[in-house]
């Protein structure tokens, strides 16, 4: 049987989706469909297995209040949760959808300020969840001022206990999670052409 699947979000969000149905730059913009959604690619893996019927772990950082409510989100949902508690709070990232002309716009948060012993404490954490042919699947941008070297650890160290690495990031956060040779890696178009 199978090890387990073991999902890492170093930089969750609060995914808010606001609908409209004409977008006016400059203009006031009545809503006509709201939603929040815990988000960060780790967890989006999480939630996909979950609705293909296949157990995961999510884990990874989780800052501040709006860290705990997507814990219990996910926990509500059936998925197991591991994440270490942090300062600052979790960013939130929004997606406007201009229903008229099907286009939706994104921006991105950066995230707060993250203490790298606690990408430390994270490291040690996951190795309690780690077991012979189990995946683990690292993701998504980093909060600063972690290093982009923290998903060749992480690679690393889940090969190193018998399990298959998967990497989706993009930047230096990808070359250097391509250091470590990681099983399966994600890449879209433009960044392969980034590379």
């Amino acid at each position: 049987m199978p090890g387990p699947i073991v999902t890492v979000t170093l930089n969750p969000a609060i995914d808010q989706t606001l609908v409209v149905d004409e977008f006016s730059v400059g203009e006031t913009n009545r809503v006509t469909e709201a939603r929040l959604d815990p988000g960060g690619k780790g967890i989006n893996v999480s939630q996909a297995l979950k609705e293909l019927g296949v157990d995961s772990i999510a884990t990874g950082l989780a800052p501040g209040s709006v860290g705990r409510f997507i814990e219990t989100e996910l926990t509500r949902d059936g998925i197991a949760v591991d994440f270490v508690p942090t300062v600052g709070e979790t960013r939130t990232n929004l997606t406007l959808i201009d229903a008229k002309h099907h286009v939706a716009t994104t921006i991105h948060n950066a995230g707060p300020e993250t203490d790298p012993a606690l990408a430390e404490e994270l490291r040690e954490r996951l190795r309690a969840h780690y077991a012979p042919t189990g995946w683990l699947v690292v993701g998504g941008s980093l909060p600063p001022p972690l290093e982009p070297s923290i998903y060749a650890d992480l690679i690393r160290d889940a090969h190193t206990a018998g399990l298959h690495a998967a990497l989706d990031s993009e930047g230096d956060a990808l070359r250097a999670g391509l250091s470590a040779n990681p099983d399966l890696v994600r890449l879209s178009p433009a960044t392969l052409e980034e590379l």
